[in-house]
């Protein structure tokens, strides 16, 4: 909205208002899945129940991804009729709101907010968490969990083809090719932190992380004394629920272990349920930016915007990744040699050896500096917003 431009977000019932705050205007999903509040309960995808990676992606793509394609194509299709966009910007786990840009000739972004999880040649298979192995060993392996991710993926190419279908659009031959037909993927992180592909999809495009400018920033009152000699360690877990408690409740532990300091970050789980104390702090949500200003290390379930904020302020991760894309952006994390990696599920002795590590080895926080310096340029050059911009001039130029 900076720069006059007038969005409309079509979304969640209980987004409204966080949109209408930002500037933008809202309009609700009718057809398509979507909650009203944001509790666990009514979560209609509900990843934490299968107990197998394996399981969390079948879920999410019957329950998100493609099962509802045709519901969030009409929905969409409604709302360019309503609107006639100059561009149309989709989530692009949301496969039907692609499907709905095709259908109605609106030159169409998919936004991937994720690490770039679209089986390639020449990287790391994805949703495996697998870091770069050069050599023939590499290619077969990478081969191998190509040809796996794409086939969970073409398990739900009929109900794919049957929302395009009902739209006029011709059938796919596998469910990867959808990320093909839109203009534009526009993913939010920096190439080589990404172990990008050594060769791009033509409408692929790395635009950096998007972050929240330094005027919204909010200051942070720490709990210690400003003189207090002991690291801080930020914890902090998923926004959404994937019942963290076990890893928070070592962390504290760890930390504990460590002689350090730590706040932690509970989101939907209630602080009171951790082990906390004069050491260790727990509340619902705090300003991280603010936070890492003074952290020494950040203990996370590695999503991929906590991962980017922690390296951009040069600060090492110990990653314990529970599911989703988190186990992606661990790999990413590990083979930049800015962190370490423990099992969500790892004992306390486990977890405080492995943050020994990063607190007692500057080598760490100096390759963390090193990525968040790559990843804060890439975010301060703002191409997130000049490639929709560039999509847009088309339509506009016609209207002059």
């Amino acid at each position: 909205m900076t720069r006059c431009h007038r969005v409309r977000v079509l979304g969640d019932p209980c987004l409204e208002a966080d949109v209408r705050a930002a500037g933008a205007d809202f309009a609700p999903f009718t057809r398509a899945p979507h909650r009203l509040d944001r509790s666990p309960a009514s979560d209609y995808v509900r990843d934490w129940e299968p107990r197998t990676p394996i399981g969390q992606f079948a879920r999410t793509r019957d329950r998100e991804m493609i099962g509802p394609a045709a519901d969030y194509a009409a929905d969409v299709v409604a709302a360019v009729d309503a609107e006639r966009p100059d561009v149309l910007v989709v989530d692009w786990l949301l496969l039907g709101a692609e499907l709905a840009g095709e259908a109605t000739g609106v030159p169409t972004a998919m936004i991937c907010h994720n690490p770039y999880m679209v089986p390639e040649a020449g990287r790391p298979a994805p949703g495996m968490g697998f870091q770069p192995l050069p050599g023939p060993l590499g290619r077969l392996r990478d081969g191998i969990g190509n040809r796996l991710f794409t086939a969970m993926f073409d398990r739900a190419l009929p109900t794919l083809n049957a929302a395009r279908d009902g739209l006029g659009l011709q059938p796919l031959t596998t469910v990867p090719e959808v990320f093909g037909r839109a203009d534009r993927v526009l993913v939010l992180s920096e190439a080589t932190f990404d172990l990008a592909a050594p060769r791009l999809a033509a409408n692929v495009a790395y635009v950096g992380p998007v972050l929240d400018p330094p005027e919204d920033v909010v200051p942070w009152t720490s709990p210690w004394p400003a003189d207090d000699p002991r690291p801080l360690v930020l914890v902090t877990s998923s926004s959404s629920f994937q019942d963290p408690r076990r890893m928070l409740s070592t962390a504290c532990a760890a930390v504990r272990a460590n002689g350090a300091r730590a706040l932690v970050t509970t989101g939907e789980l209630d602080p009171e349920s951790l082990p906390t104390g004069e050491d260790v702090v727990a509340v619902r949500s705090a300003p991280h930016d603010a936070v890492l200003r003074e952290a020494r290390a950040v203990i996370t379930h590695c999503g991929l915007g906590t991962v980017h904020r922690t390296l951009i302020a040069g600060v090492p991760v110990l990653c314990q990744p529970i599911g989703r894309d988190q186990p992606d952006v661990a790999a990413r994390v590990l083979a930049a040699g800015a962190g370490v990696r423990t099992s969500p599920n790892a004992a306390p002795r486990r977890v405080a050896s492995a943050l020994a590590r990063l607190l007692d080895d500057p080598r760490y926080a100096a390759r963390a500096a090193d990525v968040g310096s790559r990843l804060a340029a890439a975010a301060a050059a703002e191409r997130y917003v000049t490639e929709l911009e560039a999509l847009a001039e088309p339509a506009r130029s016609t209207v002059e």
